[in-house]
């Protein structure tokens, strides 16, 4: 991404851009320093266009010369056109890719593609192709004290990572949390405001209702679990978050006797590494036939729901009982 950034900087943009990956703040920021650079405030409303998968009224606003601008920015999100199932409007793309004129800046922001599209390989030959991968903890952590620098604040390095667990490093997120504690804080931001003001994300409510069925705490697993409740979350909802935890766990048990490390198993699962070392500490808790009964139960319990021989919220906390006692 420092490619980009350079080229932004200098003034020099490609005529095409393909952001692809799980990272929507990072992808969305890109296009927005692209549209800061590019697009004078004045004239955005006749030079800043979004579509999403019409291949026709793309190309004909691509091809409309800018208005007082020497650019057009024209934003694609989620077309579909880099996988199977577009055919048709993916090869009227590239009939006149060729034809679309300099002054016209095409940004295509998608969360899925294949490599083997060809509007993706001609993409990669006349433009740039950049995945936008979520950062890993040790960036994020950089980013939050770079954040709180920048506007007059101190974190530590322990209390930026607090931050990035409770909001499991959803970037979106991070940003309006980390906003909230740079305007109540006066200079420092410690563990005590953080815990105080910081909005914990479902995920990080989950991961504690597990921690408390695993440490067998019934009054505080009941009360993880209405709390969600009565933030309007569904009990089938809730009943999936613990299954799928469940699963993580016993994923992490797994590859850690093997020999692997936290970062290791975070890699192979996709996910963050403080999850993978909460989800080893978890682990201890509960021994691998628990974990493959539980997760089994999760199901069982979702079959009996979704049939009508149980009630939802009922049966899930009957479930949530049964691990912590």
């Amino acid at each position: 991404m420092i490619n980009i950034l350079k080229e932004i900087e200098q003034g020099n943009p490609k005529n095409f851009y393909l952001f692809y990956g799980e990272e929507d703040y990072l992808k969305n920021h890109y296009v927005n320093e692209l549209k800061k650079k590019f697009i004078p405030e004045e004239f955005s409303d006749m030079n800043f266009n979004i579509f999403e998968e019409n291949a026709d009224a793309i190309i004909n606003c691509v091809m409309s010369l800018p208005f007082m601008n020497e650019y057009r920015l024209v934003i694609i999100k989620e077309s579909g056109f880099f996988y199977s199932g577009k055919k048709n409007e993916t090869e009227l793309i590239l009939k006149y890719i060729d034809d679309f004129p300099k002054s016209s800046i095409i940004i295509f922001c998608e969360s899925k593609i294949d490599k083997r599209n060809k509007l993706y390989k001609k993409i990669c030959d006349v433009g740039l192709a950049s995945e936008i991968k979520k950062p890993i903890d040790k960036e994020l952590v950089k980013w939050i004290i770079k954040i709180c620098k920048v506007n007059k604040k101190i974190i530590s390095p322990e209390n930026a990572l607090l931050i990035l667990k409770i909001t499991m490093g959803n970037m979106e997120f991070l940003k309006n949390e980390l906003g909230k504690l740079i305007n109540y804080c006066s200079e420092e931001i410690n563990s005590e405001q953080i815990n105080l003001l910081c909005t914990k994300s479902v995920d990080a409510k989950i991961f504690d209702l597990v921690a408390n069925m695993g440490n067998k705490n019934l009054k505080l697993a009941l009360e993880s679990y209405n709390n969600l409740i009565f933030l309007k979350e569904q009990p089938l909802m809730i009943l999936a978050m613990i299954s799928r935890q469940f699963v993580l766990i016993l994923q992490s048990k797994i590859f850690s006797n093997s020999g692997l490390d936290s970062s290791s198993i975070a890699q192979k699962l996709g996910t963050r590494s403080f999850v993978i070392s909460d989800c080893l500490r978890q682990s201890k808790n509960f021994s691998s036939d628990k974990l493959i009964c539980a997760i089994k139960d999760c199901l069982d319990v979702d079959y009996k729901v979704k049939t009508g021989q149980l009630s939802d919220k009922l049966a899930v906390e009957t479930l949530i009982m049964k691990y912590s006692a």
